[in-house]
């Protein structure tokens, strides 16, 4: 039993990991972008970057309303969220045996948010 659950973890941890580093890092640059320059201003023509970081932030809405010690705080959990998940990653890695399945499970979590919100 404990084995088995220890995979099905294992399983789901990988394959829920891409969206929790997509939400985690895009999370973290909604709250700081803002201060760092990230974000268009209405006055200028928007970089490449500045255009990339809004679309990537889109999902999370305005942070602009919150104290920037509250901001940093939710932007270092975001980082160390998407550190987690990649040690998690890196730990299921480890599983030599399989391999297959991990790299499966991976591709599937990155594959399926994409088709998800190019179908909406």
């Amino acid at each position: 039993m404990n084995r088995r659950l220890r995979t099905v973890h294992t399983y789901l941890g990988v394959f829920f990991a891409p969206l929790l580093i997509f939400f985690a890092f895009t999370g973290a640059l909604q709250m700081v972008g803002g201060d760092l320059g990230l974000f268009p201003t209405k006055k200028a023509e928007p970089t490449a970057v500045q255009q990339a970081v809004h679309w990537m932030t889109e999902a999370h809405g305005e942070a602009d309303h919150e104290p920037l010690a509250f901001r940093v705080l939710c932007a270092v959990l975001g980082l160390a969220l998407v550190a987690v998940a990649g040690m998690g990653i890196a730990i299921g890695w480890q599983m030599r045996n399989r391999r297959v399945a991990i790299l499966i499970c991976l591709a599937a979590g990155v594959a399926v948010p994409f088709l998800l919100a190019w179908m909406r």
